[in-house]
């Protein structure tokens, strides 16, 4: 008998977490640093004048330099807040990465007295725990951005080492929606195939 979708990506999930785990954190920095330069220099961020990014934990790209950088060129930054009942995030708007504060998961999120984001025409950065060159990804399982996603009418970028890059399609359900583009350190991938 052949193994479910579920299966299928928990077991993808817990390779891609041995992998990362492996990277050196030479290379982590290294390529960190070149995945946020690349996202920088799209058109689609540089026009965007509100950018919804997370903090990362952990062996993820680093963001907190990209957020503070956002701030500092005048776009409006929001991170978010998970509803752990619901299995919903919402964006909210900060003004400085230090005010942020333990949240669900030991992820760092705005405080409660943070403003919601009008998340309309902003550019939305999805974390993942690894992506596959046809702009899918895989993330920790929880499904808050496929949920998030489903309702977003922007562009939608997901940061990824490219050591962790698939190229052959990572395994899918009908909910896990894939990002407008994948960015690496190395280039960007944007979505333009009929698998998502």
């Amino acid at each position: 008998m052949q193994p479910d979708l579920t299966e299928l990506k928990g077991a993808q999930r817990a390779a891609c977490r041995c992998r990362r785990a492996a990277l050196g954190e030479g290379y982590r920095l290294e390529a960190g640093s070149g995945i946020l330069r690349r996202l920088e220099a799209m058109p689609e961020y540089r026009a965007s004048g509100l950018i919804l990014a997370y903090a990362s934990v952990g062996p993820e790209p680093d963001t907190r330099a990209l957020i503070d950088r956002a701030l500092a060129s005048g776009k409006s930054v929001a991170l978010p807040r998970c509803d752990t009942a619901a299995h919903t995030i919402g964006f909210y708007l900060i003004a400085s990465s230090g005010e942020l504060v333990p949240g669900c998961y030991g992820i760092p999120e705005p405080p409660d007295a943070a403003r919601k984001a009008d998340c309309a025409g902003g550019l939305l950065i999805v974390p993942a725990l690894c992506c596959d060159r046809f702009c899918g990804r895989l993330g920790q399982g929880g499904g808050y951005y496929d949920r998030f996603l489903a309702g977003f009418p922007g562009f939608s970028a997901a940061l990824c080492y490219a050591a962790l890059l698939s190229a052959e399609p990572l395994p899918r359900e009908n909910c896990d929606l894939c990002v407008s583009a994948v960015v690496t350190e190395n280039e960007i991938i944007y979505n333009n195939t009929d698998l998502c």
